[in-house]
């Protein structure tokens, strides 16, 4: 068995140190690392050349997102990975301690390698809460909390190199930037992987950097109308719209679809 270890980056130089720091500080050695650099303008490729030579670069222009520069260096991992291998997704604003890798792997191997994804606990670099230890999914009243496997977010996460081979790769055409970790575990669920967190696997993360996730009274209308438009809002209608379309258990879809349309309706009142 082999570790293939994925991350995708667009600046942020900084964060991308410390990320490789804890990679090279582990533990566990037998892994590969493949980067996507997304159009990085700060640096990030020199750095990377020249301090972290082993490290596989994956060149985007930019316009790849989240989504397509995982499916970008999942592609390239595929053609090397045999078939008991396994893909760590990891987020490039993350650090952690040098044992999470060997602890990763050890819950894997009892609950089972080809069948289970893994993800960690989540904690907020500032405050040292958890901020994210799975998901728990209340498709009744389409609340998304943390604290329960029904998914998995890529911050961290372990997947067995076949289910992507099984059931394909992340979807970036309706999920560009956030939700297609979500999508992509409540899919591979669907198809009788097991959910799972190790509580032994702590990630610090930066939650300022994650996407706003409400529409506020103190915001401008133009700054509401662009956080329904934009792909780097977790508000952003469309997105929400195939969250629903693509994720959501048939007998919840109608009345989804009906709280999303309450949702919209009162964050065009508050500037109407």
């Amino acid at each position: 068995m082999r570790l293939y270890i994925l991350t995708a980056v667009h600046n942020y130089l900084e964060d991308t140190k410390k990320l490789l720091k804890s990679i090279s500080s582990q533990t566990f050695r037998n892994f590969d690392i493949f980067l996507v650099d997304d159009g990085s303008s700060d640096g990030t490729n020199a750095f990377i050349h020249k301090n972290y030579p082993s490290v596989n670069i994956i060149k985007g222009d930019g316009n790849l997102w989240w989504s397509a520069s995982l499916n970008l260096g999942l592609r390239k991992i595929l053609k090397k990975a045999g078939k008991d291998d396994l893909v760590w997704i990891i987020n490039n604003d993350c650090y952690f301690h040098k044992y999470v890798l060997q602890n990763l792997l050890s819950y894997q191997k009892r609950i089972g390698y080809e069948n289970n994804i893994t993800g960690s606990v989540i904690m907020d670099s500032k405050t040292k809460k958890i901020s994210d230890d799975g998901v728990s999914i209340d498709w009744k009243q389409m609340n998304f909390k943390s604290g329960g496997t029904d998914a998995l977010s890529t911050k961290g996460t372990l997947y067995p190199i076949q289910i992507f081979r099984k059931i394909g790769l992340f979807d970036a055409k309706h999920f560009p930037h956030y939700f297609s970790d979500y999508e992509f575990s409540i899919r591979a669920k669907r198809f009788g992987f097991g959910l799972n967190v190790c509580r032994k696997s702590h990630i610090y993360n930066r939650a300022d950097r994650t996407g706003i996730e409400r529409v506020s009274q103190k915001l401008r209308p133009s700054e509401i109308i662009n956080l329904i438009l934009s792909k780097r809002s977790k508000v952003n209608l469309l997105l929400q719209i195939n969250m629903i379309r693509y994720a959501c258990p048939n007998e919840f879809r109608l009345g989804c679809y009906y709280l999303l349309f309450a949702k919209f309706i009162k964050a065009i009142r508050l500037f109407v």
